[in-house]
């Protein structure tokens, strides 16, 4: 099988989509198939082009068990309002000569693409049309509906209001539109994509193997935190969309608390923010990701982990960060809407609380902390969950068997 994976993120981005979708190819690539990428030069979560690439690449490597062709792409500093529509609109555009090129070369059997970046989904369909080619819409998140909802665009809102119609008329005509949560999967069924072109794809979770007692013990070492205090983890992404200012506003609500440090691990444009936020408060650590081969150790690190979520945000993205959370085994306190997918998975394994409401978090770490026979039987519902239905291989085989048996 010959596929082709477009998106605006992969590998050597270390986290969300770009490693999800390095994880995909790796799978495919295992089991026999020929995978190529269409991807822009690495840039995400800072939105700076990472060491050692260019705006304006157009190099081949191969990574991840794929031949990975970089298109040239305008990456704005920040990723907001007229910089982000010229990211979409630029990949789009280079994005879709590679794809034309590579289908002269020789047909694909699917073409991939992974929303967001809507505008390269027309491209890849556009694509699929014209050389015959079964073309796969993935929806990560939805885009459009979060930029203007949380006023990302700035001034150039009203650019993609009239765009959400178009996205729509060309989801309708992929293949398969999958999405990773049911909330999202109703979406996409209110765009008018028929349920018999539609596939739930959850994005899969790396079960941590029993920690490394000593990286552990290193972790907290290099962080301050002495024996006797309690973490509350938040790794991840820092973007404007995950809520990041309740963070600090909770670390700052709960300093008096002798017995909890608040660690906050990850990159991007929000990190600034509260670097500036958290100035001064003691009980608070910040720094870079950790390597992926530690990630299992520093979530085992956490006696509570936080998701705080906007509000704005609800249901158009499932974080991806949930499942590793899960799979740790300890629990989490997410800011969640009542009957939002994030919290629905956490009935009975977590606690949600209302967005953008600090006290709430606040009380609920409390709660956490100070009874730890509940806490740890969320973290063990949890991680049952995860077991249950966020396995990788599982995830990706039942991927596998839609793909071939469409195309037979």
């Amino acid at each position: 099988m010959r596929f082709l994976l477009v998106s605006p993120n992969f590998a050597p981005e270390m986290v969300g989509i770009g490693r999800y979708n390095a994880e995909l190819t790796e799978y495919l690539s295992g089991q026999g198939s020929e995978v190529i990428v269409v991807a822009p030069p690495p840039h995400y979560p800072g939105w700076n082009v990472f060491s050692g690439y260019r705006a304006f690449d157009s190099r081949s490597e191969e990574i991840a068990g794929a031949v990975v062709l970089r298109c040239p792409t305008l990456i704005a500093g920040n990723g907001r309002g007229i910089g982000r529509i010229a990211f979409m609109l630029s990949f789009a555009l280079s994005g879709f000569f590679r794809l034309l090129a590579l289908n002269f070369q020789r047909r694909a059997d699917w073409i991939f693409v992974t929303v967001p970046n809507s505008f390269a989904a027309w491209g890849a369909i556009t694509t699929g049309r014209m050389f015959g080619v079964k073309t796969w819409v993935h929806v990560q998140d939805f885009e459009l509906d979060i930029a203007t909802k949380m006023g990302l665009l700035g001034g150039a809102g009203f650019l993609l209001r009239g765009a959400e119609a178009i996205d729509a008329w060309f989801l309708r005509r992929a293949d398969i539109v999958s999405s990773i949560s049911g909330k999202m999967h109703e979406k996409v069924l209110q765009r008018g994509v028929p349920p018999e072109c539609t596939f739930l794809l959850p994005n899969w979770a790396s079960i941590s193997p029993v920690p490394d007692p000593e990286l552990v013990a290193r972790l907290r070492d290099e962080l301050r935190i002495s024996p006797h205090q309690r973490v509350a983890l938040y790794s991840g992404t820092m973007a404007r969309k995950q809520g990041i200012p309740l963070l600090g506003e909770c670390a700052k609500r709960l300093e008096a608390r002798g017995d909890l440090v608040f660690v906050f691990c990850g990159e991007g444009v929000a990190r600034k923010e509260l670097e500036q936020q958290c100035a001064g408060l003691n009980n608070v650590r910040i720094r870079d990701f950790v390597p992926n081969e530690q990630l299992g150790s520093l979530l085992a690190m956490a006696d509570v982990h936080l998701l705080p979520q906007r509000a704005a945000a609800s249901d158009l993205v499932m974080p991806s960060k949930l499942g590793g959370m899960l799979s740790s085994g300890k629990p989490v306190v997410a800011t969640a809407e009542a009957g939002s997918e994030v919290a629905t998975v956490l009935n009975g394994r977590g606690i949600a609380v209302p967005p953008d409401d600090g006290a709430a978090l606040c009380e609920a770490i409390g709660c956490l902390l100070d009874n730890s026979e509940f806490a740890a039987s969320l973290g063990r519902a949890g991680q049952e969950y995860a077991r249950d239905n966020l396995l990788r291989d599982k995830i990706l085989a039942r991927f596998l068997s839609k793909l071939t048996s469409e195309v037979k």
